[in-house]
């Protein structure tokens, strides 16, 4: 995968899914996952649960038509169809390597200088923090400058 286009989410092949659910995780929120280089509608991020009331907690918090909860067995082939269509881009919460966030901020370093500078108020001078972190299926950037922070989508910082 180039550079300009790192994706550090693990993509979700049969393999996985079954590795998943031998793991004890029945429930599956599928949601939709915006990233640079992929298409809005035909990429997701599955995120798996094993207990119940977090996976209900999870999915109470989507949004219209950002994503569904699938339970195993039940709707496995809903899961197994998206995996093996070559229409979508399916990948799970775990990252590929540990230094996943440096490698966002590496490879999208100018779209990240381009999004401060138009929508926050910090200065070229002032010493910043980014911190990515993964929460409910999305992808978040808290951008801080001493006690100063602003929340935003990590889409919305990278794209």
């Amino acid at each position: 995968m180039s550079l300009q286009y790192y994706n550090p989410f693990e993509p979700l092949s049969e393999d996985v899914l079954k590795r998943i659910i031998s793991q004890g995780n029945r429930y599956f929120v599928v949601q939709r996952f915006p990233w640079p280089g992929l298409s809005a509608s035909n990429s997701f991020v599955v995120t798996p649960y094993a207990d119940k009331d977090d996976a209900f907690r999870h999915a109470s918090d989507l949004q219209e038509k950002e994503g569904k909860l699938l339970i195993v067995p039940e709707e496995i082939l809903k899961i197994t169809s998206l995996i093996t269509s070559e229409a979508y881009f399916i990948f799970v919460n775990t990252f590929r390597d540990q230094s996943w966030a440096p490698r966002v901020i590496k490879a999208y370093n100018k779209n990240i200088v381009s999004y401060i500078r138009a929508r926050t108020n910090f200065k070229p001078k002032d010493p910043i923090d980014i911190e990515l972190k993964f929460e409910n299926g999305r992808l978040l950037a808290v951008i801080s400058s001493g006690d100063i922070q602003h929340l935003t989508s990590a889409y919305e910082l990278i794209k």
